[in-house]
């Protein structure tokens, strides 16, 4: 898919922060002696169900009731920093080494723990117990554990975990310690292991769910659940690979099978700019609009954010809209954070964090290298709407990182979350605080690069737009006995993962294809309803060149090329390459597609421009 290029200037908004205060857990000389957090680090989450705060820094998981850290918080603001400590008795740890992401499941019952290349999956109720009696409560064990690395390669690292908004599927990217690509996995908690679906993928995002499910402050849908008048939602991701290659994806069977769209963010600005993508955050609804962190090929320490609009999405009509894909709307929106390299020379990516508040239309949204301007505000409303960067004309009301260290140098953002749970209180108004407080807004978490947190309130001045917002607060309080089992609805999602009829196909065609270097066998097997047929698979898998001959032509026909030359028949297992998007591409911009197996189970990786994938032989 091609994309056009424009380019957006800030303007004033009106969301303002306030500053609660900020935590750290343990003294300052134990948290100088923490390894320095990865440039990847997602170290903060937050359930606005359930009131719990769970946040790595080298000493474990820290788990805590949100009222009692904005509590803490706000007690120690005017104290020094050697003395914003939160009581030992108000916390409890989980003592997992290393965390390199936290991240609750959409329904919240359970928190993924990534730990290298593994993910432990915890039970929300038992965060809960520790949360509420922290010096009685056993620190939780997990329930499950995915060993997503390879074992011969004990540096992989799990560098970003996203949920798919649908069960307890979800996706995982695991990388190589000393590499900026690596393999895609996706799985169920409790189910197995993952299975790796694409190669060579820099960063990797998901879509929120449809409106009614998160805008409406309402716990998102369950896998297959409908709402009255709406459709299954689609679970729709992103994933990035090198050379500025985006693939846009509605997942079917958790991510097993899938339909994909490939958008070649192409150069920037006068059209001599080429970038390599660095980080993906999904702005809100409406629309899918894609917040995007790139670099300069020719130039690594100049930074931008793209917003990639790829039309207008809906769950239910995503395919319409983009197909025939029309032209991509890649906006560089200025104004956003001052980046450094100099800073956080060696770090690895993914760099980007971000957070919707979808009542608002915006996206708060953070870059592991930024030493200014660390938290922007993003206005992304999908085609035709704009995106832009919102800024705060009142130095009173910026969302101010706290500067580390007895020298105050700078800090970096290692994690965000939300509670929409209102335990944050009211801002008061920064016009005039002897008016009533604004209308409740986000409590915001931010995790910083010297293992605090910082707790901010966001206000809105616009009265109506505020009151979206405030509406839909979902505060209640809970004991650990009310919350439902995370492990149940993990065993429950892995029973039917298990029994998918593509993961059943998949290994069935795997088992009956018998590699030959001259004329490979392959079994007659049903195409599978939606995504890839076993057929299709067992044939690429073997390396069934008139396959891939087959996929090319669908490509350049899409692109508009001519037909393409005869490919030389690869080896058995060998995936065909071939230049994004059908257009002439050097050798950074291309990347292969190709199927190969897990296990007894496909994989796939391919920024196509077309759906060939799935009616592909």
């Amino acid at each position: 898919m091609s994309t056009q290029h424009s380019v957006a200037e800030p303007e004033v908004g009106q969301l303002v922060f306030q500053a609660v205060g900020t935590l750290a857990f343990d003294n300052l000389d134990d948290c100088a002696a923490f390894p320095i957090p990865k440039g990847y680090a997602k170290h903060v989450a937050c359930s606005s169900e359930y009131g719990v705060t769970c946040f790595a820094d080298g000493g474990g998981v820290r788990v805590i009731a949100t009222e009692a850290l904005v509590t803490h918080a706000d007690a120690v603001k005017e104290k020094l920093a050697s003395e914003q400590l939160c009581p030992p008795d108000a916390f409890a740890t989980v003592s997992f080494p290393d965390v390199s992401c936290v991240a609750f499941s959409p329904c919240e019952t359970v928190l993924a723990v990534c730990v290298g290349c593994e993910v432990r999956f915890l039970e929300t109720r038992a965060l809960v117990a520790c949360a509420r009696d922290p010096t009685g409560a056993s620190p939780p064990e997990p329930f499950a554990v995915a060993s997503l690395g390879s074992p011969d390669h004990e540096g992989d690292r799990v560098r970003d975990f996203t949920w798919q908004y649908a069960g307890l599927a979800y996706l995982a990217l695991v990388v190589p310690e000393d590499s900026d690509e690596g393999k895609l996995f996706v799985g169920t908690a409790g189910a197995d292991d993952g299975v790796d679906i694409a190669d060579r993928v820099v960063a990797v995002a998901m879509a929120p769910p449809p409106d009614g499910d998160e805008s409406d402050g309402s716990t998102a849908v369950k896998f297959g659940e409908k709402h009255p008048g709406q459709s299954v939602p689609v679970p729709v991701a992103a994933w990035a690979h090198p050379g500025g290659q985006v693939v846009f994806a509605k997942l079917k069977e958790r991510g097993l099978a899938a339909e994909m769209r490939g958008v070649s963010i192409g150069a920037i600005e006068d059209g001599t700019i080429d970038v390599d993508v660095e980080g993906l955050v999904f702005g809100p609804r409406p629309g899918l609009a894609l917040i995007v962190a790139a670099r300069e090929r020719e130039d690594p320490s100049t930074h931008h954010v793209l917003a990639l609009d790829a039309g207008t999405p809906e769950a239910s009509n995503f395919w319409d809209s983009v197909s025939p894909p029309p032209p991509a709307t890649c906006v560089a929106i200025e104004g956003t954070f001052d980046i450094d390299d100099d800073e956080t020379i060696g770090l690895h990516g993914p760099y980007l964090h971000g957070v919707r508040v979808p009542q608002w239309n915006v996206a708060l949204a953070s870059h592991r290298k930024a030493w200014d301007n660390q938290l922007c505000v993003l206005e992304v409303a999908g085609k035709g709407s704009g995106a832009r960067a919102l800024q705060i004309d009142d130095d009173r009301c910026v969302p101010a990182i706290p500067l580390a260290g007895a020298d105050e140098d700078s800090n970096f953002v290692t994690g965000l979350a939300v509670d929409d749970g209102g335990r944050g209180g009211r801002m008061l108004n920064p016009a005039d605080k002897s008016r009533p407080p604004l209308p409740q807004g986000p409590t915001v978490l931010v995790a910083t690069a010297d293992h605090r947190v910082t707790v901010m309130r966001v206000g809105h001045l616009d009265e109506n737009v505020a009151a979206r917002y405030a509406e839909n607060i979902r505060a209640r309080e809970v004991e650990a006995e009310e919350v439902p089992s995370g492990a149940a609805a993990a065993a429950e999602a892995a029973g039917s993962a298990a029994s998918s009829p593509v993961r059943s196909a998949a290994a069935s065609a795997a088992a009956s294809v018998v590699a030959s270097p001259a004329k490979p066998a392959v079994a007659p097997v049903a195409p599978v309803a939606g995504g890839f047929s076993s057929a299709f698979l067992a044939k690429a898998n073997a390396g069934y060149d008139a396959a891939q001959k087959a996929l090319q032509e669908d490509l350049d026909k899409a692109a508009g090329n001519g037909p393409a030359e005869e490919p030389a028949a690869p080896k058995a297992g060998a995936a065909g390459a071939f230049s994004f998007g059908g257009a002439a591409a050097s050798s950074a911009a291309s990347s292969s597609f190709g199927f190969g197996t897990a296990g007894s189970t496909p994989s796939f990786g391919a920024p196509a421009s077309s759906a060939a994938a799935s009616s592909a032989s």
